[in-house]
Parts: structure tokens; sequence; C-alpha cells
């Protein structure tokens, strides 16, 4: 058995060249890769086909980004596990060491992350979790319901659970916010972790994914209905910083009232809130248009 299970689920991308170099490179080589293909052609079955290093399976039938990573991780034989984006690669040749390293030192943790590296075609930038929101996410993980602070899955490494224990599974109830579920399903059986701000991977910005991660994201409704869906899974009900986040989310996606009042939300809150949001559309048109005067007498 390896020490750490790379699970890579794919979708009809040929951009994997920088991610299978950079696994290549591990100074720390205790691992297995695992890729299940989404796939409507064969360009990754081909792609990978002299790699004997990897056990690549394609699905019989389309499952959708959600199963698809369920499929990897079912697969998945190592203490720790590893969801990669196929067009994600590790930052250095000592990453995978450093990821492996953080959870074997703190062996109560039940994931562990890092920061990133944003990288565009023509430029980059880091990112990782301020200290701020480190003390809100050590806290309480509902937390990220308010935002994904922790990131990705290509940031993100997790240990399998011991004695027995089910491995957790992503919710199949939601494709946007997979990831934020997963961290916390992991973390509300046990809150430990450990964060690292080093760059130990690299997120390809401008690709394919990014298009149809836009495409959904434009996809009000559904946003709307996966943050109502957590917020019941999660008994966020009762914290005001959470019903804010939940009406903010509802309003942006012109929700009547009727789908709010299921999660106790009063319909004067509602009303107060929409009275807020509409006022501030008015000054922001204000002084948008007043700037725009402004520039042209200049």
């Amino acid at each position: 058995m390896a020490k750490v299970s790379l699970c890579i689920t794919a979708y009809n991308e040929m951009t994997a060249y920088k991610l299978l170099e950079s696994i290549e490179k591990q100074t720390f080589t205790d691992f297995e890769v695992i890729i299940t293909d989404d796939s409507e052609n064969d360009n990754i079955k081909n792609l990978v086909a002299d790699k004997a290093y990897i056990k690549y399976y394609k699905n019989e039938k389309r499952l959708g980004a959600t199963a698809n990573y369920n499929e990897a991780i079912k697969k998945s034989t190592g203490e720790y596990i590893k969801s990669i984006h196929f067009d994600d690669w590790f930052s250095d040749e000592d990453s995978l060491k450093s990821f492996v390293d953080m959870l074997d030192e703190n062996p109560d943790a039940v994931l562990a992350f890092s920061g990133t590296r944003q990288c565009h075609p023509d430029h980059s930038y880091e990112r990782f979790i301020s200290d701020d929101d480190l003390k809100l996410l050590k806290a309480d993980f509902r937390n990220l319901f308010l935002g994904n602070t922790i990131g990705g899955p290509s940031a993100v490494m997790f240990r399998r659970p011991q004695n027995g224990e089910p491995l957790p599974l992503y919710d199949e109830n939601i494709l946007l916010g997979n990831d934020t579920e997963y961290w916390m399903q992991l973390l509300n059986t046990n809150p430990n972790f450990v964060a690292g701000k080093k760059a130990l991977v690299c997120i390809g910005v401008d690709t394919d994914r990014t298009s149809v991660t836009r495409t959904y994201r434009e996809d009000s409704d559904r946003v709307a209905r996966e943050h109502a869906y957590m917020y019941e899974k999660y008994n966020l009900k009762g914290f005001p910083e959470y019903r804010a986040k939940l009406i903010k989310v509802f309003l942006e996606a012109d929700k009547p009232y009727r789908t709010i009042k299921p999660y106790g939300i009063s319909s004067s809150i509602y009303r107060k809130a929409q009275i807020r949001r509409f006022f501030g559309k008015v000054k922001w048109k204000i002084t948008h248009f007043s700037l725009l005067g402004i520039m042209k007498r200049s």
C-alpha cells in the first residue's frame, strides 16, 4: 500500500503535461497515481498509455465532476489522499514531501493545506490563508460557509480514517461548492488541521476548467440552492453571520421570499436586506455616472 494516493479526475483535458512532469520529479516517491476519466474521447487514455506508474480508469458512463472525485477516492489505498486537478501541478520537487511532512508531524490533524500560485498565461501570483481567516477556521470549521479560505482540492491532502471508519466522500448534491462542503465534512469529524502558506501547487487559471466553473457560477439559482442545502445540513440556523450570508446569496439570485422562509429568516429581516441592497445599487450607479461625467468634462 502506498503512503499517498494522488487522485486525478479528468474530463477531455489535454493540459496534464505539467502535472505528470511535476509528479515524476517529486523527491517523495511512495505514492500511487489514480486517474478516473470522465472524457467523451480517448485523449487522456492515449496521453497516459506509456505511464506504467498510473492506474487509469475510464468511466463507463459520464459521472459528472463530484461523482468522479468519489470514483477516484474509492479506488485509493493510501494512508493519505490528495486530489489534484488535471490542469494544476506541483510547484517544486519537494511539494509532495511537504504535504506528507505536515500530516506526519501533526498526527491529530485530519487534513493539511498549503498556499497556491495562481498561474495565468502572462502572470502569476500567490494566495494563502490570512491570519484572521485562520483564526476563524480554528474557532469553528463552519465559518467555511462564509467563504472557502482553505482552497480547492489541489491545495489539500487528508488522512484516511482509521479503525474501520468509512471513507468520507464528496456530497453529490453539490457541484459548485463541493470542495468547501467536503472540508466541512472532514472537519466535522475532526476539527484539527494544519495549514502552510508556502505555494506547494500551481493552479492553472486560464483553462477550460476555469471557463466551465465560471459558467456554473453564473447559475445563481444553483449557487443559492447549494448554500441553502449546506445551511440546513450543518444546522447553521440561529447564527447571524451565516444567516446574513444566506440572505446575500439569495438576494444575488433574485430569489423570492417563499424560498427564504423555510430557513428561519423573518420577512422583516429579508425586506430590510432587500431595501439595503436596492439603495446600495442606486448609490453605486449615482457614483459611477458622476465619475463618468467628471471624466468627460476633464
